[in-house]
């Protein structure tokens, strides 16, 4: 079996774009206005209380060097880390999680999953 290369560039252009808010956390079809960090905690936080059921990974979330989603609950608002990351706190996590990385599901989900 032969690993095919990793264009790293795409993989940080990716990035980029989720960490300035593309990527279908809260809004699938806006990507038209790169939002701040500090906007999506606000909306994050509006829509989804604290002890949300979440889908979130801790490494790479897309392309070829993803990794399994974890499934959680939120223990905390979400805030924004060194004043330019979108975060939030999982349980059963020792560090926060970028909210690039997360996605809310429905407690049915969660509940199937146990």
């Amino acid at each position: 079996m032969r690993n095919e290369p990793v264009d790293l560039d795409a993989v940080v252009a990716e990035r980029r774009l989720r960490r300035a808010g593309w990527g279908g956390l809260l809004e699938p079809a806006a990507v038209a206005r790169a939002k701040t960090a500090a906007e999506l905690v606000e909306e994050w936080n509006a829509a989804y209380p604290v002890g949300q059921p979440v889908c979130y990974w801790t490494g790479f979330r897309d392309g070829p060097l993803a990794g399994e989603p974890k499934f959680s609950r939120t223990r905390a608002r979400a805030q924004v880390l060194g004043g330019h990351t979108a975060v939030v706190w999982m349980d059963g996590e020792g560090s926060c999680i970028a909210l690039s990385h997360v996605d809310p599901i429905t407690e049915d989900k969660l509940e199937g999953l146990a």
